[in-house]
């Protein structure tokens, strides 16, 4: 006899009846788990990244000063500093490059289930 939550069959997913729950018993290729890796240490990088910015962009220089390109002027809570060119493109492209990250994260993980899913029907 076979134990409890397991089959001869080489089924993908396999259903424990003393939990109730199912556990997944699939691989998932080498490939679509460094694509998920990957934008997900992007994305934590942009979140970091976004709150180191916001966190220091206020200690700026009050005054502009060229030799440390300090040319950009930024209103941080009714006070004037000024931020260097590379600070004033973080702030406008961190947060439509973590959508963009949250959007391609969702797909990928999407995309895992689906395929998993239908390997799971194919072997039952």
């Amino acid at each position: 006899m076979l134990a409890e939550g397991r089959s001869s069959s080489p089924r993908r997913w396999q259903h424990s009846a003393s939990t109730g729950s199912v556990f997944s018993m699939t691989r998932v290729p080498i490939l679509w788990k460094i694509l998920l890796g990957l934008i997900f240490a992007s994305l934590l990088a942009c979140v970091v990244a976004w709150f180191v910015l916001l966190s220091t962009i206020c200690s700026n220089p009050r005054a502009a000063d060229t030799a440390t390109h300090h040319t950009v002027p930024y209103n941080c809570h009714g006070m004037t500093v000024f931020i260097t060119p590379l600070e004033r493109d973080l702030l406008h492209w961190l947060v439509p490059v973590g959508f963009v990250l949250i959007v391609l994260l969702h797909a990928v993980v999407f995309s895992i289930l689906i395929r998993m899913h239908k390997t799971t029907s194919i072997a039952d």
